[in-house]
């Protein structure tokens, strides 16, 4: 078989693997007159991809979402703080405290994204991963409050 063939199937596995199902790009690429254990294992390296991408897309959004709504919870938290122990530096705490969890909450996303494409997690050790942002983005949002009081209480 030509050097460039493998290329030839993966460029048309790519280009229809979400259009077509898996047997009618089998038989289309079989019928050009390529080996069928060729064509199984790029189909297999394809799909792997896929599989894998799609668990990062997928983590990256809960991810953010968890960013996104622990840090409503935590905004709450915080102006309950200020509003029933009146620190003298207020504003500095909502400032400080919105800055640490942002910078903590999208490093931890790049973190997700990046270990997911990187260690190629999908299936179970995705979900895995996902079960545990929750307790990781809690512990941020008390950890980022607590450290922010903590540092511009008055003493």
């Amino acid at each position: 078989m030509q050097e460039g063939a493998g290329d030839a199937i993966r460029t048309y596995i790519r280009a229809n693997l979400a259009t077509h199902t898996r047997e009618a790009i089998y038989a289309e690429l079989t019928a050009a007159g390529h080996e069928h254990g060729q064509i199984v294992a790029i189909w297999r390296e394809e799909w792997r991809a896929v599989v894998v991408e799609r668990a990062a897309t997928g983590l990256r959004w809960l991810s953010v979402t968890l960013l996104v709504l622990g840090g409503l919870i935590g905004a709450f938290g915080a102006l309950l703080i200020v509003g029933f122990n009146q620190p003298a530096n207020g504003p500095v705490f909502l400032f400080m405290y919105g800055l640490s969890y942002v910078a903590l909450g999208y490093a931890i996303v790049r973190l997700v994204g990046w270990s997911v494409r990187r260690f190629h997690l999908s299936g179970w050790w995705a979900s895995l991963l996902g079960l545990l942002l929750i307790p990781i983005y809690g512990a941020l949002m008390f950890g980022a409050c607590f450290a922010t009081y903590s540092i511009t209480a008055v003493r």
